[in-house]
């Protein structure tokens, strides 16, 4: 849920929550609040294997606030991660074992793919596309295939997407297909 109104209108704190519902009821079953622009996209990625739920509050400009909760029971913890509060970054996609989450920085280096370490968020691997006057620029969805990560990226000069293999086993190398 995101909260928005005018200046004159006064914002309840917090702006945003996360809401799970029972399933029976469809009654609120747990709540958990979650800083970020009231105004804000919100991206959810399930870990594959673990109960952690990866809840992103971005808003163009003014940053991403990253969110990594872990679920149990009835309680929810909040594991240190990046926010990237004063530099758009969006989050990409697990990989299948969970071992490490990819993004794009939509900031300081809009050419990168970067893979972080899950639940840690650490940066392990970090690939810039060539600064070139046809330069591709990496979009913020990607998928995992196995330890390959697909990427689709975008070039203005030329107006067309292309799809980027890079293999994730001891880094991040873009391999050419």
């Amino acid at each position: 849920r995101c909260a928005a109104s005018d200046s004159s209108t006064p914002i309840r704190k917090p702006a945003n929550e996360i809401v799970i519902l029972e399933c029976e009821t469809l009654r609120p079953w747990l709540r958990h609040p979650l800083d970020g622009d009231r105004a804000s996209g919100h991206h959810l990625l399930w870990h594959p294997t673990d109960p952690i739920l990866v809840v992103q509050v971005h808003c163009g400009q003014d940053g991403a606030w990253n969110h990594v909760l872990r679920f149990d029971g009835p309680r929810v913890e909040e594991l240190p991660f990046p926010r990237f509060a004063e530099n758009p970054f969006y989050l990409g996609g697990f990989s299948p074992e969970g071992t490490c989450l990819s993004g794009t920085d939509a900031g300081a280096d809009p050419a990168a793919v970067v893979l972080w370490s899950v639940p840690q968020g650490q940066e392990m691997a970090r690939y810039h596309f060539p600064d070139t006057p046809d330069a591709y620029i990496p979009e913020p969805v990607h998928a995992f295939l196995g330890l390959r990560l697909l990427v689709p990226a975008y070039s203005d000069s030329h107006g067309t997407f292309l799809v980027c293999v890079f293999e994730t086993s001891g880094g991040l190398a873009r391999r050419e297909v």
